[in-house]
Protein backbone atom coordinates (compact mmCIF):
# COMPACT_ATOMS: atom_id res chain seq x y z
CA UNK A 1 0.00 0.00 0.00
CA UNK A 2 1.09 3.50 -1.20
CA UNK A 3 2.07 5.90 1.73
CA UNK A 4 0.11 9.31 1.28
CA UNK A 5 1.94 12.55 0.73
CA UNK A 6 2.62 14.30 3.96
CA UNK A 7 1.12 17.68 4.19
CA UNK A 8 2.23 20.91 6.42
CA UNK A 9 0.37 23.83 7.40
CA UNK A 10 0.88 27.17 8.71
CA UNK A 11 -2.22 28.91 9.60
CA UNK A 12 -2.09 32.55 11.12
CA UNK A 13 -4.24 35.86 11.22
CA UNK A 14 -3.84 38.68 9.78
CA UNK A 15 -5.86 41.48 9.44
CA UNK A 16 -8.90 39.70 11.46
CA UNK A 17 -8.96 37.15 8.82
CA UNK A 18 -7.54 33.31 8.98
CA UNK A 19 -5.03 32.32 6.65
CA UNK A 20 -3.92 28.65 5.75
CA UNK A 21 -0.91 28.08 3.51
CA UNK A 22 -0.08 24.68 2.47
CA UNK A 23 3.12 22.71 2.29
CA UNK A 24 4.59 19.42 1.10
CA UNK A 25 7.64 20.23 2.67
CA UNK A 26 8.30 20.20 6.43
CA UNK A 27 10.93 22.60 6.23
CA UNK A 28 9.50 25.00 3.90
CA UNK A 29 6.48 25.50 6.12
CA UNK A 30 8.60 25.56 9.26
CA UNK A 31 11.25 28.38 7.51
CA UNK A 32 7.38 30.09 6.54
CA UNK A 33 6.48 30.23 10.40
CA UNK A 34 9.38 31.45 11.27
CA UNK A 35 9.09 34.18 8.97
CA UNK A 36 5.26 34.76 10.02
CA UNK A 37 6.53 35.18 13.77
CA UNK A 38 7.76 38.51 13.05
CA UNK A 39 4.83 40.29 11.71
CA UNK A 40 1.74 37.80 13.69
CA UNK A 41 1.43 36.63 16.96
CA UNK A 42 -1.47 34.08 16.38
CA UNK A 43 0.26 31.35 13.86
CA UNK A 44 -0.22 27.49 14.50
CA UNK A 45 2.08 24.66 12.53
CA UNK A 46 -0.01 21.58 11.51
CA UNK A 47 1.20 18.46 10.37
CA UNK A 48 -1.36 16.52 8.37
CA UNK A 49 -1.91 13.23 9.99
CA UNK A 50 -0.34 13.28 13.02
CA UNK A 51 -2.92 13.94 16.47
CA UNK A 52 -1.37 15.31 19.60
CA UNK A 53 -2.91 13.44 22.47
CA UNK A 54 -4.03 15.40 25.59
CA UNK A 55 -1.33 17.06 27.96
CA UNK A 56 -3.10 17.87 31.22
CA UNK A 57 0.39 19.15 32.09
CA UNK A 58 -0.33 22.24 29.64
CA UNK A 59 -1.76 25.18 31.68
CA UNK A 60 -5.25 26.18 30.29
CA UNK A 61 -8.65 27.93 31.43
CA UNK A 62 -11.80 26.10 31.99
CA UNK A 63 -13.21 27.53 29.07
CA UNK A 64 -10.40 25.81 26.99
CA UNK A 65 -10.49 22.29 24.15
CA UNK A 66 -7.69 20.20 23.51
CA UNK A 67 -6.66 20.66 19.70
CA UNK A 68 -5.37 17.33 18.90
CA UNK A 69 -4.07 19.22 15.58
CA UNK A 70 -2.13 21.70 16.89
CA UNK A 71 -1.04 20.13 20.31
CA UNK A 72 -2.35 22.86 22.66
CA UNK A 73 -5.25 24.55 24.54
CA UNK A 74 -7.59 26.60 22.02
CA UNK A 75 -10.50 28.52 22.32
CA UNK A 76 -13.26 27.19 20.44
CA UNK A 77 -15.74 29.74 18.84
CA UNK A 78 -18.71 29.83 17.13
CA UNK A 79 -18.68 30.00 13.80
CA UNK A 80 -21.57 32.08 12.30
CA UNK A 81 -21.58 31.05 9.18
CA UNK A 82 -21.76 26.78 10.14
CA UNK A 83 -23.54 27.27 13.23
CA UNK A 84 -20.55 25.28 15.16
CA UNK A 85 -18.01 25.66 17.50
CA UNK A 86 -14.42 25.63 15.64
CA UNK A 87 -10.71 26.66 17.41
CA UNK A 88 -9.83 30.22 17.09
CA UNK A 89 -6.72 29.17 15.47
CA UNK A 90 -6.90 26.51 13.11
CA UNK A 91 -10.84 26.11 12.07
CA UNK A 92 -11.38 23.01 13.27
CA UNK A 93 -14.94 21.88 14.34
CA UNK A 94 -15.69 20.53 18.02
CA UNK A 95 -17.59 18.12 15.96
CA UNK A 96 -13.88 16.49 14.67
CA UNK A 97 -13.83 12.79 15.63
CA UNK A 98 -10.19 13.21 17.35
CA UNK A 99 -11.54 16.85 18.79
CA UNK A 100 -14.47 15.11 20.30
CA UNK A 101 -12.76 12.11 21.63
CA UNK A 102 -9.38 13.95 23.55
CA UNK A 103 -12.31 15.67 25.11
CA UNK A 104 -14.56 13.50 26.43
CA UNK A 105 -17.22 15.43 24.35
CA UNK A 106 -19.13 11.79 22.93
CA UNK A 107 -22.99 11.97 24.54
CA UNK A 108 -22.84 15.33 24.96
CA UNK A 109 -25.33 17.91 24.07
CA UNK A 110 -24.67 20.78 21.94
Amino acid sequence: MAELPQKYFVIYHAKSKRNIEKFSDKEEALLRKAELEKKHKRIAFVENGIIYPINEEMEHKKNELWCPYEGSWRKFKTDPIRKVQVCSYCGISDSDYYVRKENNLFGKLK
